[in-house]
């Protein structure tokens, strides 16, 4: 249990601390989650048509490193919902959501556009993700995010919406 607390919560902890304070280590994040996100959306594509919880079960179970229930296969439009590296298709499409806007964040804080080339590499390959996943959670996520980001780039008034409006979307949600 120590373990597993240790590198879920506290490794993140300091890696995120460290990584905010210098524009050289955000940088290397934003690197460093743009090769995760190309990695896992090759195998979002492949399980989403190939081989259903390839990475579940061809890659990981085999050295006792999975902890899915990959018996069962989640299918939609004709096509398996991908999972790659997560324990669920809608965790893995929220994951791609989160990584996109990791990424953009992470690299624009540090001069980069997001027209640079790596920088849309990763955006579109985290996207991709979340398109395999074929989760109506995590396109509406997907949604959210492109209105939330185009409603702050619009004008200044619209981005002084950001908290009203959150919290009431919160309130009508409960």
């Amino acid at each position: 249990a120590f373990g597993q607390d240790f590198f879920e919560w506290l490794v993140p902890y300091f890696m995120g601390r460290m990584t905010f304070v210098q524009p050289y280590y955000r940088l290397r994040s934003a690197h460093v989650l743009r090769g995760l996100s190309i990695l896992l959306s090759a195998f979002a594509l492949w399980e989403m048509r190939m081989d259903p919880t390839f990475y579940a079960r061809k890659l990981m179970k085999p050295f006792g490193l999975t902890t899915v229930a990959w018996d069962l296969v989640l299918r939609r439009f004709g096509l398996s919902r991908a999972q790659a590296s997560f324990s669920h298709p809608i965790d893995l499409g929220i994951g791609g959501a989160i990584v996109a806007c990791m990424i953009v964040v992470l690299a624009t804080t540090t001069g980069r556009k997001i027209t640079t080339w790596w920088v849309a590499a990763g955006v579109a390959a985290a996207l991709t993700m979340t398109f395999c996943s074929l989760s109506f959670t995590s396109f509406v996520a997907v949604a959210g995010i492109i209105g939330i980001f185009v409603g702050g780039r619009v004008s200044r008034f619209t981005s002084w919406l950001l908290l009203p409006v959150s919290i009431g979307v919160i309130l009508a949600y409960t």
